[in-house]
């Protein structure tokens, strides 16, 4: 999508504050499907890019591995795991919206799951800076960026199908990411990764 920086921010803003109106705009764009997924891979490189630049910043999670260590991805496979998941949310809340009666296209679910990449990049950015200024705040930092994610997702949702119900956006949302797990754990599963795995210069699991 070519937006000028203030576009970009003024669009951010309203994402949050009024995330139905965002929404609403950015499906209009009716942008072509093949614009769709350059803008896809580019999001999830500069997603890559940005946790390898950010990952020491924020605070470690429990131990993922199966050993008890973290589990670390290369970039490549981290960026194919995040590109893949995305990819699988969109289709996830398009299939699962019209089980449950709602209008939405793919490609409308497509770029409002892009947005909500570029969305959690500039979310993943402040939490870094507030970490860094306010170390003890990093975690709390952190769940609210999730849950204002999740809620911005949720009126995504409810103005894609045209629900008029955040219930039925909410039950949409559920098998959407039942999808992405499930989705996660067969790439995970294909590529081999586990506790430890990895050359130096990985990214953790976040």
């Amino acid at each position: 999508m070519l937006l000028d920086p203030a576009r970009l921010g003024a669009l951010l803003w309203q994402s949050v504050v009024d995330p139905s109106a965002a929404g609403r705009w950015l499906i209009a764009l009716d942008l072509p499907r093949a614009v769709l997924w350059q803008a896809l891979v580019l999001v999830t490189v500069l997603s890559v890019l940005l946790v390898a630049l950010t990952q020491g910043a924020l605070p470690s999670g429990p131990a993922g591995g199966a050993a008890g260590g973290p589990v670390i991805l290369s970039p490549f496979s981290y960026g194919i795991i995040l590109g893949a998941s995305l990819a699988v949310l969109a289709l996830g809340l398009f299939v699962t919206g019209l089980g449950m009666g709602g209008m939405g296209e793919f490609n409308g679910a497509l770029v409002l799951v892009i947005w909500i990449e570029v969305m959690a990049m500039a979310a993943r950015t402040i939490v870094v800076l507030v970490s860094l200024v306010l170390p003890m705040t990093g975690g709390l930092a952190t769940l609210a960026a999730v849950g204002l994610l999740g809620w911005v997702l949720l009126n995504f949702t409810n103005v894609l199908h045209e629900f008029g119900s955040l219930w039925k956006s909410a039950i949409t949302l559920v098998f959407a990411v039942i999808g992405i797990s499930l989705a996660i754990t067969l790439m995970v599963t294909i590529l081999g990764l586990g506790a430890g795995s990895g050359a130096d210069g990985g990214l953790r699991n976040v």
